[in-house]
């Protein structure tokens, strides 16, 4: 596309984010003066409706601003729409916690109370929007690694060279199972391989016997009936006598003859008629790829998608000269304006801040003995430059009026922040316990701090680039009017702070030489001794391991564990993307169908929960780990919303449990991958027979979560397969093995975690009813949030067997048959993962099955699959054939760590037992 098309999806995302804060905040738009309409009290129900249009369409301008941002070539555009994707990533998470909040209850529980339930179903929502179950896919910006390639080259040369100095080997992958058969029963010694080897050869030299002898037997009848045919057509040619129009007999041998227009006639008739059927042939063809029915050729394929690839790199190429090009012009333009500028803006700023300073301190705003033992000296200064602001003095500018109108948003944003957080305190301070007890939800629209900095942005763009001319500017680089006039803005901030720093050790030296021979001396330097001791007891309790790494720094951890290989690399080209599978369209249907609490006011306790599909649990995983870990304002940003609102706070652990072959590991890659995260393996398998030593646990985990929590290594993945071994229930009997020696001490280190912090703990889980299943709080203690991914349905089984198959057939220049039976394939696969899906694809066309397929010597047959696919294992139902022939259900363990079963509990304790009841409802939601 041409940077005009993208100049048009930019505008129309940011139109349509201007509607979007239009309806967030009903205060828009009023004139001056006017008071407002106060917001009314909203229903769950009405919260959840409300929360979810917007959370369509919000995820509609950020896949617009995703587009916009990939395709556009000028760099400040970029770095605009790259902040405003940020702010959208932002209210993407903000709302999904809305929803999970204020999700309609389930049908086993009262309709008047929240229950948070994790999957959102929107269905319903995008049938009244005329929109496709795409419209909901989240997009992984590239800016989460372009824009830091060069650090997070840096840092895995780093950590690439230690692999390589300890192991000898340059990266040390993670354990994946490349098996394509686990059932040792299917697996044969040599012997009984060579005895069907030899039983095979003996039969198929016995039919090429049987066919030679054919053939041979066939050459022979074939000579004599040859002859006697051909004298039998004979007679019946010189016994016709010319019979026939147009042909006659010439010579005394009675040779045919036609009549040459008529064979001219004859031969275009069938030549038109072949080349006819052969176009009309065509168009069906062209018609069916282009409508979806049929495949595209793999040649013409593999030609537009070449074609498709060589323009995104060349746009990328240019991408990144013109962003090199833009920072060296950048650090040129500051050094200029600095140049030019610097010593009046210094001159200029340093008498109105000591003019300031001076009144404020005569007048008792504050103490030379302050300023002199604070800790943060320059917030002292801002205070009486905030306090002679609003006496109406000397008031200096505010520092963000030199930043430009992009700072002068932020100002407005915390005004607007401050009265929404009033307001807000305002109405808690009324409804007192009450409202607490309630839990209803806060107001729908009105000021708040996000859609104010949403609003800037969208400022910022209608007043530069909505009706900017850049008719002289096609090649889309750096314009330097524009950047002129940020940089001084920039410069004026900086030469701003040095004049107060500087002002700030002027003033220390005058407070020293004033409190030289005063008696208050001693007493002064305990005070300030007082205040570092305060500093130092606010890093909190410390944690097991530190004492054990103590004189260990950055370098020797990560050293110490690149050789005990806890540091992994994910597999190259693996994305959440990839985690592919079809939208359930009746999920909300299917919610609700036979159900009695629809009926009736009363709860309905013989309702299962439903299970996720696949498009929500990569949804999830994106909203919950791929945004928070890419981008530090999402981090942010999120968990501040989180605190104000009362909703639950932002995962820094999740945990995948499912049956094996799921995709559970795949996601944690692709998180990895997508994010430039560094993989750190802290599973069982991985960590068994390593920091044996009785010390070893809690030091192994502090070295991990120490480095991974580095401004050198963030972001970073902690990865914990089989970790029900780690939230096993009570305490261990003798010493503690395998993931049960890290249980004391992992939930103290995952709740130091803070959202300053990029890191992300996975875990995964095929037998989670291993652990502590009966309460789960050993669960809870690590996890945040649970994820649950079933077995494929009907539809996504059959996306991944037509996406195997094709890939697979392509890969060798062949294409999928036409008649190619994936429903029936789909149907016998029910109970099979989607890992044994492609095992069974992998098994079955190799290389050499492949060129059969191409060659036409034997088409592709879906019984060849069921054989393969036979030796996978298989789930029954929401259940797995376990070791010992039971059957373990994952629906159990969703029922009790979503706190569902203790809800329905303490209903029927609240229905059968009056007060009692009560009050164990009230503790069993606390507890949840």
């Amino acid at each position: 596309m041409s940077n005009a098309t993208y100049d048009e999806i930019w505008q129309s995302a940011m139109v349509a984010l201007n509607e979007q804060l239009h309806i967030e905040n009903h205060e828009l738009g009023l004139p001056e003066g006017h008071p407002g309409v106060p917001s009314a009290q909203p229903t769950m129900a009405e919260a959840y409706v409300h929360y979810a249009a917007l959370y369509v369409k919000y995820v509609q301008i950020l896949r617009q601003l995703d587009t916009a941002h990939r395709g556009m070539k000028h760099p400040q555009k970029r770095g605009l729409v790259r902040r405003v994707m940020e702010l959208v990533m932002t209210r993407v998470v903000q709302l999904k916690h809305e929803l999970v909040k204020w999700n309609p209850p389930n049908p086993g529980l009262p309709k008047d109370r929240p229950f948070p339930w994790e999957w959102v179903n929107l269905d319903s929502l995008l049938y009244d929007l005329k929109l496709q179950p795409e419209a909901l896919d989240l997009p992984l910006p590239r800016f989460m690694t372009e824009d830091r390639a060069k650090f997070l080259k840096h840092r895995d040369d780093r950590i690439r060279s230690q692999i390589k100095l300890k192991l000898g080997v340059e990266r040390v992958l993670v354990e994946l199972d490349d098996v394509l058969f686990d059932d040792e029963s299917q697996r044969m010694d040599p012997a009984q391989a060579i005895a069907i080897l030899r039983r095979n050869e003996r039969g198929r030299q016995g039919r090429h016997r049987a066919l030679a002898v054919m053939a041979m037997r066939a050459r022979g009848d074939d000579g004599g009936g040859t002859s006697g045919g051909a004298a039998a057509g004979a007679g019946a040619s010189s016994g016709a006598g010319g019979i026939g129009i147009g042909i006659g007999f010439d010579g005394e041998e009675g040779e045919a003859r036609m009549d040459e227009e008529l064979a001219a006639a004859l031969i275009q008739k069938v030549v038109r008629g072949f080349i006819s059927r052969r176009r009309a042939a065509k168009a069906r063809e062209q018609e069916l790829v282009f409508v979806g029915m049929r495949p595209a050729p793999p040649g013409r394929l593999e030609q537009l998608e070449g074609a498709v690839r060589e323009a995104d790199a060349v746009r990328r190429e240019e991408q990144r000269q013109f962003a090199e090009e833009y920072a060296r012009a950048r650090v040129d333009l500051k050094a200029t304006v600095r140049e030019e500028s610097g010593a009046d803006m210094r001159e200029e700023w340093m008498k109105v801040t000591s003019s300031v300073v001076t009144k404020q301190v005569m007048a008792g705003g504050a103490s030379l003995e302050e300023l002199a033992s604070s800790a943060e000296p320059l917030e002292v200064l801002h205070r009486l430059l905030a306090a002679a602001s609003g006496a109406g003095g000397d008031a200096p500018p505010e520092e963000e009026d030199g930043a430009g109108d992009k700072k002068k948003g932020g100002g407005d944003k915390k005004k607007g922040g401050k009265a929404a957080a009033d307001k807000k305190g305002g109405k808690k301070k009324g409804g007192g316990d009450e409202e607490e007890a309630e839990d209803l939800p806060m107001p729908l629209t009105g000021p708040s701090i996000y859609s104010t900095e949403l609003l800037a942005t969208v400022e910022q763009y209608e007043r530069v680039w909505a009706h900017r001319d850049e008719s002289a500017n096609p090649q889309q680089r750096y314009d330097e009017e524009l950047e002129r006039e940020a940089v001084r803005a920039v410069v004026e901030t900086d030469v701003r702070r040095e004049v107060e720093e500087a002002l700030v050790a002027q003033l220390k030296n005058w407070a020293k030489t004033v409190a030289a021979g005063s008696s208050k001396k001693k007493k002064g330097a305990k005070k300030g001794k007082k205040g570092k001791k305060g500093a130092k007891g606010k890093k909190g309790k410390k944690l097991p391991g530190e004492k054990f790494c103590k004189d260990m720094d950055e370098m020797d951890m990560l050293s110490a564990l690149a050789e005990a290989q806890i540091i992994n690399s994910p597999r190259e080209g693996v994305s959440v993307a990839d985690f592919q599978g079809e939208f359930d369209f009746l999920s909300t249907e299917r919610a609700t169908a036979n159900s009695a609490a629809y009926m009736t006011d009363k709860p309905d306790p013989h309702w299962v929960p439903g299970d996720p599909c696949y498009p929500q649990i990569r949804q999830n995983v994106t909203e919950y780990c791929v945004y928070p870990l890419g981008s530090r304002a999402v981090r942010e940003g999120v968990a501040t919303y989180c605190e104000e609102r009362k909703l639950p706070a932002l995962p820094r652990s999740i945990m995948l449990f499912g049956p094996p072959g799921t995709g559970k590991t795949m996601l944690a890659q692709g998180v990895a991958n997508d994010t430039g995260a560094v993989f750190f393996n802290l599973s069982p398998g991985n960590t068994d027979g390593k920091f044996t030593e009785k010390s070893g646990p809690a030091k192994l985990l502090h070295m991990v979560f120490t480095l991974a929590r580095h401004e050198e290594i963030q972001p970073a993945v902690i990865y914990i397969d089989e970790c029900e071994q780690f939230c096993t229930a009570g305490k261990a009997k003798g010493k503690a093995e395998g993931g049960a020696r890290f249980k004391k001490d992992l939930p103290a280190y995952i709740k130091s975690l803070v959202p300053a912090d990029g890191v992300c703990v996975i875990g995964c889980s095929s037998r989670p009813w291993d652990g502590d299943v009966k309460t789960g709080k050993a669960f809870r203690a690590v996890f945040h949030r649970f994820l649950y991914i079933p077995q494929p349905d009907y539809s996504t089984r059959r996306r991944v067997w037509r996406d195997a198959v094709f890939r697979a057939l392509r890969a060798g220049g062949a294409t999928m048959p036409v008649d190619f039976d994936l429903s029936t394939l789909s149907h016998v696969s029910n109970g099979y993962t989607v890992g044994s899906i492609l095992k069974t694809v992998r098994a079955t066309l190799t290389p050499r099955r492949v060129e059969r397929v191409r060659s036409g010597k034997r088409p592709l047959v879906v019984s060849e699959l069921l054989g393969a696919l036979s030796k996978c294992p298989r789930v029954y139902g929401d259940s797995l054939v376990g070791d010992d022939g039971g059957l373990e259900g994952f629906s159990l363990f969703v029922d009790m760590i979503s706190g569902y079963k203790a809800a329905r509990a303490a209903i029927a304790d609240d229905d059968g037992g009056g007060a009692k009841g009560a009050k164990g409802a009230k503790g069993g939601k606390k507890k949840k």
